[in-house]
């Protein structure tokens, strides 16, 4: 079934998160994801509202649907990429991911809260089907504004058992939103790198409105099932207000 609309289903109660950050402050485990070890698991991002309780809900519910995209999504269509200096943005897409919906409610239903965390402005919540105790040195706040660029941004890692894929989110008035366009954006980009059909390349000289020395346009086809994704490292950059997330699949 393709996902066109959002999936609406009650979850479990959510305890009221204790620990609140400044803007910016994130649990070690939300960036540095891979690092967890827990299989299946996936975090979700929520906007704050006037209700603690259903902004935690909401994260949770959005932890587990990104549990059963992460281990099977189609992604089919064509897209237009922007990629500069600072990396690759989406400028358009027809783009549509398909996954199995139904097992969201199902899933949602044994589903555990294995970490959360409560921003100022978003909820976090890690979800997974299984325990799996996430170590006290990932449990402490980073600012994220403090870290230098990660070389992942520039140049994902290779090796010969995954694929790896960098995915760009500029900034939007929720921060929740912009992590969740910067993880989407990294599907779209590892079904580009796994199996794409590129249509046209247009490369563009510097632009001084936005401050770069190059600029290409692609147009390109895609039509690739992804299984087993698994996020690796998040990062904001402070100068930019960029926001990245660095996935891998399998190969």
């Amino acid at each position: 079934m393709t996902l066109f609309v959002r999936v609406i289903l009650c979850t479990a109660p959510f305890m009221a998160i204790g620990v609140r950050g400044a803007a910016q402050v994130y649990p070690k485990w939300f960036l540095e994801q891979g690092d967890l070890g827990c299989a299946g698991s996936a975090a979700g991002v929520a906007a704050a509202s006037y209700f603690p309780d259903s902004t935690g809900g909401e994260a949770f519910r959005m932890g587990v649907e990104n549990c059963v995209r992460n281990h099977r999504v189609t992604i089919q269509g064509g897209k237009q990429l922007f990629t500069t200096e600072e990396g690759t943005m989406v400028v358009s897409t027809t783009v549509r991911e398909s996954f199995d919906t139904s097992r969201v409610e199902v899933c949602a239903r044994s589903a555990k809260i294995l970490a959360r965390f409560s921003g100022s402005a978003y909820a976090i919540v890690l979800a997974g089907q299984a325990d799996c105790p996430v170590p006290a040195q990932l449990l402490k706040l980073v600012s994220v504004d403090s870290l230098a660029p990660p070389a992942w941004v520039s140049a994902p890692p290779r090796d010969a058992l995954f694929d790896y894929a960098c995915g760009m989110s500029e900034p939007y008035f929720y921060e929740a939103s912009c992590w969740m366009e910067a993880e989407k954006n990294a599907r779209l980009e590892l079904a580009r790198s796994v199996s794409s059909k590129l249509r046209s390349v247009e490369k563009l000289e510097k632009d001084e409105t936005y401050g770069v020395s190059e600029m290409s346009v692609r147009d390109e086809d895609l039509s690739v099932t992804l299984r087993d994704i698994e996020v690796v490292h998040r990062w904001r950059s402070a100068k930019t207000r960029l926001y990245y997330v660095l996935i891998r699949s399998p190969r």
